[in-house]
């Protein structure tokens, strides 16, 4: 059974806490979607706007900006977005963030000579959520082509096609002069309304701490266990792991038989 991304509910405060990630290659305008959300949301409703970049002013790990929204049934949606650098030199940074995101938002260059751009990190991004035991096909993506006012573009209809999404919800925009950019963040909101209607944040939220849960429980048996092993009989199979005599499943076989 493959894992899903979850929202948390915090019930004894009324909040909805989403993680949304914005992915897509260098300079395709993902630090300018949340530069323009924090200069235009109301100080009380969002954080600062955390970035840490390069000298040439890239994105070196992330941009983090917490934003709150209107009520949905009662709860107050805060919404973590943060970027990912878009160099793929900092693909372990990004694989790192994408841990536990409720969804992605893929920022395309819309400039026909960066097509092959959008579609070699819209791969990467299916890569990393495979490693993670997911599938792009039914993960929570938006697709937001980007750069819209410029002549070489390419139309949303004309991009969506080209990186294979039909069916994915596309909208076009213009990162620096805030077109498509609070749209986005609104029908991500509805999206979260929907799921609310029916019960699906509530079926998710109980499988994510049932998750949280089980991980926990097998943390504590293991350490129990692991007390129950002598350090040299644990060093003995370590090495022979180490020679390659034995399998790390036949190695846990024998310690786990010698500890019971």
């Amino acid at each position: 059974m493959k894992a899903v991304p979850e929202m948390f509910i915090n019930r004894k405060l009324a909040e909805l806490n989403l993680k949304v990630v914005y992915w897509g290659p260098a300079l395709s305008g993902k630090t300018t979607n949340l530069e323009y959300v924090h200069e235009h949301i109301a100080p009380q409703l969002r954080s600062e706007l955390v970035s840490l970049k390069t000298r040439e002013d890239r994105t070196l790990f992330f941009d983090f900006l917490q934003l709150e929204t209107s009520l949905v049934k009662g709860l107050k949606p805060k919404f973590n977005l943060y970027t990912v650098p878009g160099q793929v030199v900092y693909a372990a940074s990004r694989k790192l963030i994408l841990e536990g995101a409720d969804g992605v938002v893929f920022v395309a260059d819309s400039q026909a000579e960066r097509l092959q751009e959008n579609v070699d990190n819209l791969a990467g991004l299916a890569a990393s959520l495979t490693r993670m035991g997911l599938d792009l096909s039914d993960y929570p993506l938006v697709l937001q082509c980007n750069k819209q006012d410029l002549p070489n573009a390419l139309s949303p209809e004309v991009l969506r096609e080209r990186l294979g999404q039909d069916g994915v919800l596309c909208l076009g925009s213009v990162a620096t002069e805030g077109t498509g950019v609070i749209e986005l963040l609104a029908e991500i909101e509805r999206h979260c309304q929907c799921l609310n209607e029916t019960g699906e944040l509530q079926r998710r939220q109980r499988a994510r701490l049932k998750s949280e849960l089980d991980l926990l429980l097998r943390e504590t048996l293991v350490s129990r266990w692991r007390s129950q092993v002598s350090e040299s009989r644990y060093e003995t199979a370590l090495e022979s792991l180490v020679r390659r005599e034995i399998s790390p499943w036949r190695a846990a076989e024998i310690l786990v038989d010698h500890s019971s």
